[in-house]
């Protein structure tokens, strides 16, 4: 075996050996809020904004933040802004039971931006 096989076979082994004891760091803020799920979903898809519902969840005596709450509902994948409705049809997709709208809208054109006084415009093709 050469050196390079063998510097190959040792990174192999102590990768093998890196995986089988990695251990992924929790979310754990945001694991908490997996029970609430379900409400969660219901609650956006009525149109309610993350400050209101991390409001309801805390008076219910559980602490989330907008944030910790904003991050969740990324990572779940639905609807982002408080006045979008949710509707099941051609353009939404599911992921975990959750309805999810597909993401892109087209861009308006760029309007033509004249050139300042003074300076000359590039010469068109015909001129050439």
């Amino acid at each position: 075996m050469t050196k390079q096989e063998n510097n190959i076979e040792e990174v192999k082994r102590r990768l093998a050996q890196a995986a089988s004891e990695f251990r992924a760091k929790s979310k754990s803020k945001m694991d908490a809020l997996d029970p609430l799920k379900e409400q969660i979903i219901q609650l956006k898809q009525k149109g309610a904004s993350n400050s209101e519902v991390a409001e309801l969840i805390t008076q219910s005596g559980m602490e989330v933040s907008k944030d910790t709450l904003r991050r969740y509902v990324a990572d779940l994948g639905i609807i982002k802004g408080t006045k979008k409705r949710l509707k099941i049809g051609s353009n939404t997709a599911k992921k975990d039971g959750a309805a999810i709208v597909k993401q892109g809208k087209p861009k308006a054109p760029k309007k033509e931006q004249k050139m300042p006084e003074g300076f000359n415009s590039p010469p068109k093709v015909e001129d050439l």
